[in-house]
């Protein structure tokens, strides 16, 4: 929304979604950005209850998980290809394959502020 500041664009953003992923790296645990969207995320699962927070492990970080995701199952897809990712990630959300734009990217960078 613009005139929000980024953060409060996130927390309005994960409170109003039904389920948030989130691809572990040790890059995600160095992203102050990131933190708080896995917290604002654990909030809403302890708030809700419901199994809104899905940790999905692209490369070794496990030494990383805070305390409240390590309890949660999480997706190995550290052998995975990018299909295969895209595949399962479409159905954790339950979007059709076909919905998704091979042409979108997502940024691993903290946006500028």
């Amino acid at each position: 929304m613009p005139g929000k500041t980024i953060l409060e664009n996130i927390e309005d953003n994960i409170r109003d979604s039904r389920k948030v992923l989130f691809m572990l790296s040790e890059d995600f645990f160095k992203s102050s950005y990131c933190m708080r969207e896995l917290d604002t995320s654990i909030r809403k699962l302890k708030k809700t209850k419901t199994r809104c927070v899905v940790p999905i492990l692209l490369r070794e970080c496990e030494k990383l998980l805070p305390t409240d995701i390590k309890d949660l199952t999480y997706l190995d897809a550290r052998s995975m290809n990018e299909k295969e990712l895209i595949k399962i990630t479409c159905d954790i959300l339950g979007k059709p394959l076909r919905d998704f734009d091979s042409s979108s990217t997502v940024s691993s960078s903290e946006p500028e502020v």
